[in-house]
């Protein structure tokens, strides 16, 4: 069995473009078609429709499409195994998350399985948003998933990671930032800046909602991908965002950073998972949880944002 030829597909399923293909494996741009004519050969069905663009996969090759997945990282972890002890456990564990709110517990967690598991291989999937990530593990698509509260998929289980306080971030020229808190409805007449709709963000939900519970729906100026995006443009004068406390440590020149009036308001952080997770999965997370115990709640209010029921539970 010719690997490459597995590798090739795989590889062009993803990037739907030979030429890109071909760079990434760099070959040339007619090996790519070659190894891919000599699969279909091989497999007796037709892979892909060279005719669309970008390129597709047939049926066949979407059905083909897991199990060459599953060969290569067969493949992969076979070549790993020489380089650890026998009984060290050998695995991928496929980790989704989103954001500056979670990077700093992504370290705690690759180190801590590291140590103990040096032989798992944790894939980090960046820019899933939390109100997207417990549909992915449910699928099979993430072994594991940083999330918000609540749980609306009882299949899963979840640990809360950390509590996230609710807090503002003003331009340091907004008349605002001379505030050391600020109440929502003082943010009635700005223009708010907030991620994306239809992408699932947890956070601009909350800042919409909290809005909403004091008698305004926001204005908003602009969107942004992540943190960085939202508060470069915050700096640059364009509006004010609702953030995390988890947020505040990017230092962004230009953003002051403001708490809210009243009790404070936490976003909940978890990871979530199938209760029977596999064995790399279960080391990680026994990992996690040893170097990141679960935290005690802190008093003020928990904000979880439930579709199923107005405006919070």
């Amino acid at each position: 069995m010719d690997t490459r030829l597995y590798e090739a597909f795989v590889v062009l399923s993803e990037e739907r473009h030979f030429s890109h293909a071909a760079d990434i494996l760099g070959v040339s741009q007619p090996i790519v078609s070659q190894r891919i004519k000599k699969l279909e050969a091989e497999l007796g069905i037709s892979l892909i429709i060279r005719t669309a663009r970008p390129v597709a996969l047939t049926r066949g090759g979407e059905s083909v499409l897991p199990f060459a997945k599953q060969l290569l990282e067969a493949q992969y972890h076979s070549k790993r195994v020489s380089k650890f002890d026998p009984d060290s456990p050998i695995g991928t564990v496929r980790i989704g998350y989103a954001g500056a709110s979670v990077n700093h517990l992504l370290p705690k967690m690759v180190g801590a399985t590291r140590r103990i598991a040096p032989g798992i291989d944790l894939k980090l999937h960046p820019m899933v948003y939390a109100g997207r990530t417990q549909g992915l593990v449910l699928n099979g698509e993430f072994d594991l998933a940083f999330s918000r509260l609540p749980l609306t998929h009882p299949e899963l289980t979840e640990r809360i990671v950390e509590y996230e306080r609710v807090i503002v971030a003003v331009p340091e020229s907004h008349p605002l930032a001379a505030h050391d808190e600020v109440d929502i409805s003082d943010l009635k007449d700005e223009p708010w800046i907030l991620f994306p709709a239809q992408r699932g963000s947890a956070l601009r939900d909350t800042g919409i909602r909290l809005a909403q519970s004091y008698g305004f729906t926001p204005r908003i100026a602009q969107e942004g991908p992540d943190s960085y995006a939202i508060l470069s443009m915050v700096a640059a004068g364009l509006g004010v965002t609702i953030t995390l406390s988890s947020v505040a440590h990017i230092q962004v020149s230009g953003v002051k950073f403001i708490e809210l009036s009243g009790e404070p308001r936490y976003l909940v952080a978890t990871l979530v998972n199938w209760p029977n997770p596999s064995p790399a999965a279960q080391i990680v997370l026994d990992a996690f949880e040893k170097h990141w115990p679960t935290p005690e709640q802190p008093d003020g209010r928990i904000l979880a944002f439930d579709p199923k029921t107005s405006p919070f539970r």
